[in-house]
Parts: structure tokens; sequence; C-alpha cells
């Protein structure tokens, strides 16, 4: 809409409130209507997402995974054999020609799922940027989740059974105005997880007390850079010792 020359005059005389109550901008809401711009970007110069190194989890997770799986299977199988033992007829029926089809027809069933989940977990990859986090997923549908840190209301590091017995952890961001998780990364170790957590958690109380953009980035910079160190030692497979002696005593 446009403004005509008589509410510059009034935007200029009148106090901002004045100029609320009578519905004509101020004159630092004319001072923002002046410096808006909003020019085209050419498709050819918009950055690359090839170029964001993204991070694997955990190397154990994916077996860890399947190890539940696969025990989650053993117990369903020594259910039904104990069934066929007590039962007659359900070992009748197991032993025919419809029950051995069924039976194979379930087991290729059940090795397919174990192995989408195997294969689904190490297709999971994020990185970590100044201002956002992002995750990429999916084995066929491909998923690219960017989480800005500035809309994250609080964070959390979540830790199962299974996840305290292998030292890792699970990390969940949740957006302003949401009572769920909106983002999560499983899988990771925790040592890493809560550098990440507090790197979050200084860039909301860098970021709420006004600090300007340099100092942001400079305040936050050695969190950052601790939570690239253990990136780097979790791509190269370093482990604590504790760590390395379950996986030598796993082997």
């Amino acid at each position: 809409m446009p403004i005509s020359y008589k509410q510059c005059l009034m935007a200029v005389a009148k106090p901002s409130w004045a100029c609320e109550s009578l519905s004509v901008p101020s004159i630092n809401g004319m001072k923002r209507l002046m410096d808006f711009s909003n020019t085209q970007l050419e498709i050819t110069k918009l950055p690359s997402s090839e170029s964001l190194i993204l991070n694997a989890l955990d190397p154990r997770f994916a077996g860890i995974r399947l190890k539940l799986i696969l025990s989650f299977y053993f117990i369903i199988i020594l259910i039904l054999l104990i069934s066929a033992v007590a039962f007659e007829a359900l070992r009748s029926f197991a032993l025919s020609y419809l029950g051995i089809g069924l039976l194979l027809s379930i087991s290729i069933l059940l090795g397919l799922i174990a192995w989408y989940f195997f294969a689904a977990t190490q297709c999971i990859f994020f990185a970590v940027r100044q201002h956002d986090i992002v995750m990429k997923s999916g084995l066929f549908w491909r998923k690219q989740v960017v989480q800005p840190l500035q809309r994250v209301q609080h964070v959390e590091v979540t830790q199962g059974p299974v996840d305290r017995k292998y030292s890792l952890a699970k990390i969940q961001l949740f957006s302003a105005g949401t009572a769920v998780s909106t983002f999560r990364i499983p899988g990771l170790d925790v040592d890493l997880a809560e550098k990440i957590k507090q790197y979050v958690l200084d860039y909301q109380l860098l970021t709420k007390a006004g600090v300007d953009k340099t100092s942001l980035e400079q305040q936050c910079s050695e969190s950052f850079s601790g939570v690239e160190s253990m990136l780097q030692k979790n791509s190269e497979g370093e482990l604590p010792p504790q760590l390395m002696s379950e996986g030598q005593s796993d082997s």
C-alpha cells in the first residue's frame, strides 16, 4: 500500500505509539520499508548441498540394531518351537507343505525387514554447522532435514538400557511451540552428543543475550571446535579406552 505525503508528515511529527493507533507507519517502520529488498537470485549461483561434509553415526550402531532384531526373531522362533512340541495339531501343520511354505515365506520377509533396518541405519548422516544441524537419511527415499538453532526451544540427550551398555546416546531438539521433538539423531557417542547439546545451549544463551553476529561466532568457536574434534574422532573410528575394550571383547 503506497504511503501518502500526509502520512509521512504524521510519521515524523507523531511518536510511534500515536502512529500505531492511527494505523500510520512510524519513522522506524518507514525506514524498514525503504531498506527492504527482494532481489531475484540466480539459480546457478546458489550454494551446492554436495559441498556439505556429512558424518556417519557411530559405526557400532547399525550392528547393535541388527542384533536386537535378530534377538527378537530368536524369541519368536523359540516360542513357536515350544508351541509345536506342546500341541500336536500345530506340529502336524508345521510339517505339512502349506506350513513349510508359510514358514519359508515368513522367514524371507523377516530377513528382508532385518536387512532394511540395518542398511537404512547405515544411510543416516548428519552435520553440525554454526547456525544449524543437518541430517540426511533414507535408503530408497532420501530425506534431508535442516534444523535452525535459533528455532530450538530446548535439547535433550537420552539413553536406553542398550545405549548405556555401549556408551551411545540420542540427541533430540525441540522447536519452539512444539511438545514433541522435531529433530533427532540416534546412535551417537555419548561424549559427542553431550558436546552438541552444550553447543546448542551456548548458542541459545548468546542469541537471547543479544550478542552480535561476530561476537556470537567468536564465543561459540571453542564449543564448536570441540564438536568438530569429536566428529573427526568418530569418523576415524577412535573410541575411548573402555569402548575399545568392549569392541575387542565382542569380536
